[in-house]
């Protein structure tokens, strides 16, 4: 029974931790370009206008995955309460896994909507 609290906990961590940030990204998101915190690839960090739109879309992306990923999360763990540990544990690693892949979707997802919204020099289209 712990381990299975444990498995779920561990599970429960990466959606909560996509709310957070996307919480955090729309409402107090890094206000000028930096190389420590905040959403940072070479496009998003052209200038002021391309960094801003670039944090509040990945914002964006990560509380909706991480609202979308909870419900996943807590039912895939449902389903295996009360069995064996071993199935516990390979359903939380491949729980875990699967609950990542978001998160390189959503990094396509905003250098996309940058590509659209910039040029190379990062003025808007």
């Amino acid at each position: 029974m712990w381990f299975w609290f444990f498995i779920l906990a561990n599970c429960l961590s990466v959606p909560v931790i996509l709310l957070l940030i996307g919480w955090m990204f729309q409402k107090h998101a890094p206000q000028s370009v930096n190389g420590i915190f905040g959403y940072r690839t070479r496009r998003a960090m052209k200038n002021d206008d391309t960094w801003k739109f670039a944090q509040q879309a990945f914002g964006q992306l990560s509380f909706h995955w991480g609202l979308a990923e909870l419900p996943v999360t807590l039912l895939s763990m449902l389903v295996v309460y009360g069995q064996s540990d071993s199935v516990i544990g390979i359903t939380g690693g491949v729980l875990c896994l699967f609950l990542c892949f978001p998160i390189f979707l959503m990094i396509w997802q905003v250098e996309r909507a940058l590509k659209k919204q910039f040029d190379e020099k990062g003025r808007r289209l």
